[in-house]
This record gives structure tokens, sequence and C-alpha cells, in this order.
């Protein structure tokens, strides 16, 4: 699940792109998408969280979500540094770092406190998983134990953080091509003479590993660079439509017969033309997603997406007891949204704040000031 997400899933948007956008103004439509991406992960692991109130899958291809975030990762970090010629990169590492480990840290703490003395495995296994959980790396280490240990949803944040490190090395367009196209065949040569090695130990590993991922997440660099030649036709009403048209068909008649750690390959263009339809969107769409409401649950969706797994876990037997199917699994979507926006408010933007002024990054541009919602 940039968030910057930063899912999975990078921030707020708010630096001038090459569609018609207003100087330090926010891409309100990308932002509140987040939210729409986070509820679908959310939705696809209902039966997962919410087993007793709601056995039965409710989206099947929700877990899409997360490749969504992980393409605008890379597509709004481009946006938002692509009026800079140089980048600082010990600046830059500090504001990832500040957006995303305060919130990974705090709910590992809370997961830890909940249920480590629930959890199956052996006090040992559960050690040796939570160090590289707490370094962000537990991605990199193949199997569920591992990326899925613990806060199950934070595998994809450590992914994340791979891409953060790799960032100022690909933010040029060729770059970004040259590593897409690298990604792109080592995920192909993987699948073709090491699959039934690899997948019989570790299902899915291209799923999970950070830099197969990161073809998603060069491709959303490249999607931004391109976005200007793109702009005019991307403006007509058409194109949106399209684009959700054309997403809807190939995750329904296509996706069942792709296997998993394959499909970030044939979603990349029907999801980078989702992104780009939205960038440039104009008129009643770009009003309803600039509501101040869906904009606060876009800013909240990174909280959102890091708490929903275990909230749902916790409110799995309360609402089966009092609630229909349907109504419990929307009880839990509403205590889940507030949660995430007092946690959003409350914790996420302080101390992301106080993180940035701590480790001294006064230099940091404008711009990114505005992204993230800091105000000096």
């Amino acid at each position: 699940m940039r968030w910057d997400y930063d899912m999975g899933q990078s921030g707020d948007v708010n630096v001038t792109g090459l569609t018609a956008h207003a100087p330090g103004g926010k891409v309100n439509a990308l932002t509140s998408l987040r939210f729409f991406a986070a509820a679908s992960v959310a939705l696809f692991h209902v039966p997962y969280t919410l087993p007793q109130l709601h056995p039965a899958t409710l989206m099947p291809s929700g877990y899409l979500g997360v490749n969504f975030f992980f393409i605008l990762s890379g597509f709004i970090l481009a946006y938002t540094y692509a009026g800079q010629s140089s980048l600082s990169i010990g600046r830059f590492f500090i504001k990832r770092f500040a957006r995303i480990y305060p919130v990974h840290m705090l709910l590992l703490l809370i997961w830890i406190a909940l249920f480590f003395t629930s959890w199956g495995n052996s006090t040992s296994d559960k050690l040796h998983s939570l160090i590289p959980n707490i370094l962000l790396l537990h991605a990199w280490f193949p199997g569920p134990l591992y990326n899925l240990g613990y806060n199950a949803v934070s595998w994809s944040i450590s992914v994340e953080a791979f891409f953060y490190l790799l960032f100022p090395f690909i933010r040029k367009p060729s770059a970004a091509l040259l590593w897409c196209c690298l990604t792109f065949s080592g995920i192909l040569i993987g699948v073709a003479f090491w699959d039934k090695e690899i997948n019989s130990v570790f299902p899915d590993f291209f799923y999970f590993d950070p830099l197969a991922r990161s073809m998603e997440f060069s491709a959303g660099i490249l999607l931004f660079h391109i976005s200007g030649r793109l702009s005019a036709l991307a403006r007509h009403p058409l194109f949106l439509l399209a684009s959700i048209v054309l997403l809807g068909v190939a995750v329904s008649k296509a996706l069942p017969y792709v296997r998993q750690d394959l499909q970030p390959v044939l979603l990349l263009p029907f999801m980078a033309t989702l992104i780009l339809g939205f960038y440039c969107c104009q008129g009643w769409i770009k009003w309803i997603m600039s509501m101040p409401g869906l904009v606060l649950l876009g800013e909240a969706s990174y909280s959102f997406y890091m708490l929903h797994h275990m909230l749902f876990r916790l409110l799995n037997a309360p609402l089966a007891a009092s609630f229909s199917p349907t109504m419990g699994v929307a009880v839990a979507f509403g205590i889940t949204a507030l949660a995430s926006i007092v946690l959003y408010l409350g914790f996420e933007k302080p101390s992301r704040s106080w993180l940035i002024r701590k480790l001294g990054s006064d230099g940091v541009d404008a711009s990114q000031n505005l992204l993230h919602g800091i105000s000096r």
C-alpha cells in the first residue's frame, strides 16, 4: 500500500508542473485520488481483517492500489523537483525520512503492544523479523515472516524507502528510462529462467521485491516528464473516461490470467494513463476532486493505509456482534477514516515538521514546505 504513499505509495502535490496548474497550487485531484487507492487496498483486506464480520471478498483486485501508489510516487517526486537543476541529497533524505518513518514506527510499537503475544511464530523468529522492520528493510527479505510481519501493509513502505534512495540518481528522464528498461528486463528474465526455483520457496517473489517494483516508480518519473507533451490530449474529458474504462477492462478481462508478480507490467500503462487524466482534469471533475473533505482524506491516506489493517482486526469481533456485514464494513471504514485524520493532524504532520526542524533542513525550498503543509 506512497505510499509516498508517499500507499506508496508521495505527499500533497504543490509544485507547478507542465500543465496549467497555478504556481505553488495543489493538484487536488491527485491528492484526493490517493484516498480511493488506499480504500481499495482496505476493501481487499476485509476478509482477512474482518473475517467474522464479512468473510467474503469485497474487492478482489483492491491490492492494485499499491501498484497505483508506486507509479504515483515517482510522478509526484518528479513533479516536485522538476524546477530544480540540482538536488540537495541530504535535505531530500531528511524530508523523505520525516515523511514516512514516524507513523511507521508509532504503529509498529502499537502493533507489538496489541498483537505480539498472539502472533503464532516463535519469539526468535519475531525478533529476527523485528530488526529489518525497524530499519525499513523488511521487503528485501523474502517470505511472509519478514515482508508481511508485524504491521503487514508496511512492506510497501519498505519498498518506498528504497525508491527515495534511488530517486536522486534516476530523476532525469534518460536515467529513469534506462532504469525502467533494466528492471522490466530483469523481471522477464527472472520469471523466464528462475521462476520455478524462486517461487517454490518464496511465492510472488517479484511482487514484493523492491528492485522489481522500482519499475513502476521509474515509470512514474517518466510519465511526468512526458506529461507536458500529452497535456492537451489529457485535458479532454473523454481522455479520463477512456482511461477509467481501459483500466477496468484490463483488470476484469486480462488480470485473472496473469500471475501476480507480472501484473504490475500489464497494468502499468493503464494506471499511468489514469494518473495523467486526473493530473490534467478540468471542469466538474476537478471541482469534485478538490472538495475540502476529499482533499483532507487524501492527505490522511498514508495514515489510513498504515492504520487500517490493525484497526480492522480490533473492530472485527465488536462489529460482527452489533451490525450486519454491509453496515459493519461501512462503520469500520468510517471509524478508520476518522482515526486516520486524527493521526494525520495530531501526529503525522507535527512529527514530520519537528523532525525536519530538528535535523536541520532549514534550506529546503519553499515548494517543499507547501508540499507537506509545513509552516515555518
